[in-house]
């Protein structure tokens, strides 16, 4: 009985942690954005944010940041989020 159990066992354990380790990596690759300072010069400074809603991204000042829609915009409108590590 035990013999049987435990390569079904050690399969079972191992999807697991496949599907596991896929679904984190595609959630780290969704959270990662630039989030950029207004001053002193709007959309120069970038700060790591995400795109997972939760508090605004914010400096270390306190100065929120704020996302481009396409890496060519000139201006920073997007709402972007805290990193949460």
């Amino acid at each position: 009985m035990k013999t049987k159990l435990l390569p079904i066992l050690t399969m079972a354990i191992g999807t697991s942690a496949a599907f596991l380790t896929h679904a984190n990596n595609i959630i780290e690759n969704q959270a990662l954005v630039h989030g950029y300072l207004d001053h002193p010069t709007p959309c120069t400074i970038a700060i790591d944010c995400s795109d997972i809603v939760g508090p605004v991204c914010r400096d270390a000042n306190g100065n929120q940041a704020f996302g481009k829609f396409d890496p060519m915009d000139t201006t920073c409108t997007k709402v972007v989020y805290k990193l949460e590590p």
